[in-house]
């Protein structure tokens, strides 16, 4: 992904428009400076943070089509999604979005919102409360 991402800079001419950081330790500083967040996810894995931190700073995400990243995105709604392991699909998602400022700046809205209503500590908390409730109701009816 790397490589086709250099590639894809070079060839739209983006120069410093781009910043590759690597780690860092003030995650949502970050995030509130960036125009996308790509995370391209190989296997199953849990919903990744960086992603919910994402919309709660309204920037869209573009990752993979794997069930944690589709959990979190709609495609289209607050973020584009790519074919799992097809690097030139989620490249091409990034130029999509690229090519667009009013698309941008309704998943940028949408993002914020699906955070509220979703995703805040709040709500994930009453999930969690939730999927117990569930749990002890059934052991205890038996």
């Amino acid at each position: 992904v790397e490589e086709i991402l250099a590639q894809l800079e070079h060839k739209l001419t983006l120069g410093d428009m781009v910043r590759r950081t690597g780690f860092v330790s003030d995650v949502s500083e970050q995030i509130q400076q960036l125009d996308a967040l790509v995370v391209p996810c190989q296997r199953g894995e849990g919903i990744p943070m960086v992603a919910l931190e994402a919309l709660s700073a309204g920037v869209p995400v573009i990752g993979s089509d794997v069930a944690a990243i589709r959990e979190v995105v709609r495609d289209g709604v607050e973020g584009l999604l790519a074919e799992q392991g097809d690097p030139a699909a989620l490249a091409q998602r990034v130029v999509d979005l690229a090519a667009s400022r009013e698309n941008w700046a309704k998943l940028s809205a949408n993002a914020v919102t699906r955070h509220r209503e979703c995703f805040t500590d709040t709500k994930m908390n009453e999930r969690i409360a939730n999927c117990y409730d569930r749990v002890l109701d059934a052991k205890f009816r038996r």
